[in-house]
């Protein structure tokens, strides 16, 4: 039986409906601190793609081939231009998100936007969703159908794109050990592993985002996954299927498998069955966590009241101070959080399946340290419904305590807004200066990078002052919200 469905007059005021969801003050705080922390970093990141890769191809490689035409592969220029061109489409489909989702919230309950009845049904709260078997509440449904978007471009940005790192994962795990320094595969497995995993990760994702839109009625009989029991099972699945890319190799290279490909079977030696024995082992660790997320489930749910024990590093929560450390823990995740993860997986399976060493495990861990803080910040704020009890100590939405440019943020986006725009406007900051130290590198001409003609270092320049631009723009603004919203951190 689907979720039943009502319309929007049925809803109360209070509650954000967004892409079809209803959503509570909680998940509107969570939504509305990623949307602004996107609409900085994704400016940023939209701003390098075009002044540097995409004037590059246009200015540099597209001359460049034209006039020696016959040097170049044939594709050469889609080679080129396909990863520029998805990075540039991606950033800027995030970027209207971003700025989509951050007006919908701050528009939310205004006098223009309350009066708006449209006949638009609604995903309501009061659902449980099984998703692989899991009991998903309507919150952690809302994470997965998140994730599964940003999962589908990502996905057909590495198979137009080929992205680094990503590639240089597959093909690791593409090519299995042989001797000390010898490895082997085939082109057949370098060539469609990426389509193979393209149309997994999106398939999945599809399926995702179809199964986080239905559910069943909530009952207590039916208890939801723990939240780290969530992520676990994620972690582990994903692990799963990249390791048995690995798996698989081993079969259609040293089996008669290699029969189905229409290729030579190589010889089994004791270095390929020792390989082969750690990827079953990764693969029996996987399901076993997969296995013990269906175990990690709610316990009922036990008020959670404000008090003065609350702490964290010793350092008292107070409702203001929660929000803020919130809201830079959600944006310490994404800075060094998926870095960390890319570094992690690159690192850590070539450290297993290869030459493992203590060295290289601390080397591993040191870059997630960052991460680590964050996601106990995050957790000791919304555990337990805090994050709730949280907004509802600081004030009523209904309340007016600043204007910034045409919307009017209550005391709660202010106090978000004011921490996200000092950590942000540090960022640029440093990102002026250093960019100020090249330029004047570059006119004394100590170091002109990619310079190799006149044309190549008016170019340069030419990147160096449009990313200045933006920078002082987006510092601009930064420090304008800060002016705004000062007086939100201030005791009332």
């Amino acid at each position: 039986m689907k979720v039943e469905e009502k319309y929007e007059s049925s809803l109360n005021d209070s509650q954000l409906v967004l892409l079809g969801f209803e959503l509570n003050r909680s998940q509107t705080t969570l939504i509305l601190i990623l949307s602004f922390i996107g609409l900085f970093m994704v400016t940023f990141e939209l701003a390098i793609g075009i002044s540097f890769n995409l004037f590059q191809f246009i200015f540099v490689v597209i001359p460049t081939y034209m006039e020696y035409p016959e040097v170049y592969h044939d594709l050469y220029l889609y080679y080129y231009f396909a990863p520029v061109i998805t990075g540039i489409i991606k950033s800027s489909i995030f970027l209207f998100l971003s700025v989509y989702v951050l007006k919908k919230i701050l528009n939310h309950n205004s006098h223009n936007d309350i009066k708006k009845k449209s006949k638009r049904k609604i995903i309501q709260q009061d659902r449980i969703v099984n998703w692989f078997g899991l009991k998903l509440s309507h919150g952690q449904s809302l994470f997965i159908f998140g994730l599964s978007l940003v999962g589908i471009l990502y996905s057909i940005e590495f198979y137009i794109g080929s992205t680094t790192y990503l590639s240089r994962i597959l093909e690791d795990l593409c090519f299995i050990p042989e001797g000390p320094n010898r490895a082997t595969t085939h082109i057949i497995l370098l060539d469609n592993v990426p389509i193979i995993i393209t149309v997994i990760f999106i398939a999945l994702c599809l399926y995702s985002i179809i199964a986080s839109r239905r559910g069943k009625p909530a009952s207590p009989s039916k208890r939801i996954v723990k939240n780290y029991g969530l992520l676990i099972f994620i972690g582990s699945f994903i692990i799963l299927l990249f390791i048995l890319i690995r798996f698989f190799s081993h079969l259609f290279l040293f089996t008669d498998l290699a029969n189905i490909l229409g290729i030579s079977q190589n010889a089994p030696n004791s270095y390929q069955t020792e390989d082969f024995f750690r990827v079953i082992a990764i693969i029996i660790i996987c399901l076993i966590l997969m296995t013990l997320s269906y175990f990690l489930k709610e316990s009922p749910n036990d008020d959670t009241k404000l008090n003065d024990k609350i702490t964290w590093l010793r350092i008292k929560l107070t409702p203001k101070r929660a929000i803020i450390l919130l809201s830079l823990a959600i944006l310490g995740i994404i800075v060094f959080g998926f870095p960390s993860l890319t570094i992690f997986a690159i690192m850590g399976i070539s450290n297993y399946l290869y030459n493992f060493r203590v060295e290289s495990l601390i080397s591993i861990i040191i870059p997630c340290i960052p991460a680590i803080f964050s996601c106990y910040a995050i957790v000791k704020v919304v555990k337990k419904h805090r994050l709730k009890k949280f907004i509802d100590a600081i004030e009523d939405s209904e309340e007016i305590t600043c204007k910034w440019f045409k919307f009017n943020l209550n005391l709660l986006n202010s106090v978000i807004f004011f921490s996200l725009s000092i950590a942000f406007s540090i960022f640029f900051i440093f990102s002026l200066i250093l960019m100020n130290v090249n330029a004047r590198m570059l006119i004394s001409g100590i170091s002109i990078p990619y310079s190799v003609n006149i044309f190549d270092e008016f170019l340069w320049i030419i990147r160096f002052v449009i990313m200045m631009s933006v920078n002082s723009l987006l510092l601009a603004v930064n420090i304008y919200t800060i002016k705004k919203t000062k007086h939100s951190i201030k005791s009332r």
